[in-house]
This record gives C-alpha cells, sequence and structure tokens, in this order.
C-alpha cells in the first residue's frame, strides 16, 4: 500500500511539472510559405491534411515525433489543410497558427525541432495515413530531396510574445515539399524483408 501511494505521488509531481509551450506555425507570413505538390503530376496538392510535428532531435527518420497540440482557444490538434485557392498552400487561417508542445517545466522555453508533415484521404494523423497501406492515398516526404524541412525553433509560455517558425519560404519562392504514394503493406514488407537479408549477409561475412 505505502508502495502504491508513493508511486502516485511521484505521478502527481511529474504531471503538474510537465508544462506547455507555445509555437506559432508562420505558414502564410513573409518567410513561412510552404507548397505541397504531387511529385507524379507536378499539381498543387489541394486536398491535404497538414500536421505540424515536432521532436527533441533533428532526425526526421527517428522516433519520437508528435503532432503539437491545441493552444489557448483554439480546438483539436495542429493539422490544417492546403487551401485550393492558394495552390497547395498550408492554411492556418483555419484554427488559427498558434500550438502547444510539451514542456518539461511549466515556465522554460523549449526549443525543438520542428516539421511539417501532410497527407490525404481522411486520415487523422500522418501516422495513420502511412498505417493504412492505402495506395491511392499521398503522403508527404519527410527526408531526403523534395522533403519538408526540419527547422529548430524555441516554444515559449505566454505571455511571453509566441515566437515563430521560419519554414523558409516567400510567397514567390516558397518551400516545395512532394507528395508521394503511401507505400502498400507488400511494399513495406518486402523492404523489411530485403534489410534483414543483407543483416544476415553481413554476419556471415
Amino acid at each position: 500500500m505505502k508502495k502504491l501511494v508513493l508511486s502516485l505521488i511521484a505521478v502527481t509531481v511529474a504531471t503538474a511539472a510537465f508544462g506547455q509551450a507555445t509555437i506559432s506555425m508562420n505558414s502564410m507570413q513573409s518567410g513561412g510559405y510552404v507548397r505541397f505538390v504531387n511529385q507524379a503530376t507536378g499539381a498543387a496538392a489541394t486536398d491535404a491534411q497538414v500536421g505540424l510535428y515536432w521532436n527533441s532531435v533533428a532526425d526526421p527518420e527517428a522516433g519520437g515525433w508528435q503532432m503539437a497540440g491545441a493552444a489557448a482557444g483554439v480546438t483539436g490538434a495542429a493539422q490544417y489543410p492546403t487551401n485550393p485557392n492558394a495552390h497547395g498552400f498550408v492554411n492556418t487561417v483555419v484554427g488559427g497558427g498558434n500550438r502547444v508542445i510539451g514542456s518539461p517545466t511549466g515556465t522554460a522555453p523549449v526549443t525543438a525541432y520542428f516539421q511539417l508533415r501532410a497527407w490525404t484521404g481522411g486520415y487523422a494523423s500522418y501516422e495513420a495515413a502511412l498505417a493504412s497501406g492505402n495506395a491511392s492515398a499521398l503522403r508527404s516526404l519527410i527526408s531526403g530531396a523534395g522533403s519538408a524541412p526540419v527547422v529548430q525553433a524555441t516554444a515559449v509560455v505566454p505571455p511571453t510574445p509566441v515566437p515563430t517558425i521560419a519554414w523558409g519560404g516567400t510567397a514567390a519562392s516558397p518551400v516545395v515539399v512532394q507528395m508521394v504514394p503511401v507505400p502498400e503493406p507488400s511494399t513495406i514488407a518486402l523492404a523489411g524483408l530485403g534489410l534483414l537479408g543483407l543483416l544476415f549477409i553481413r554476419r556471415r561475412k
């Protein structure tokens, strides 16, 4: 019983110490324009959802990336539609641009890495789109040529003025992110078998 009480106290303290820090996505301001296009056709991805993802490490292929949450007065996760009238640009007018990330303390700023990840098909997240194996859905590249940039920025605790993420694009010359079909489950399985085969060959050598 004593151990249970101590465990509950520890959880309560940890929860209380875990605050939130706020960042602005800044995708439709000077220095923040990002456009998503279909790699196969070159056409604007006007029907995509875009999520603001963050992590404590810069590697986009690393684990731990998660979608930012809702800021005060804003509902839902950091998801935005691409604007069909803006040729695949992220439309942050819907829902606002300020979003929150986890902070180890309730008072200190949090420096983290951010990336915009887009998908189609009506899924709730980038991960859900990938897990679907739906080859008719598209997902944005997260690494390599044509991928969304990973940008370091510092989230703060209001009322400190909320900083913005400078993705690097302008209205005249936006950052262009390519979108490709979601891999089918068979493709993912074959890739996994290929990696296992390479590991087996290396061990035999």
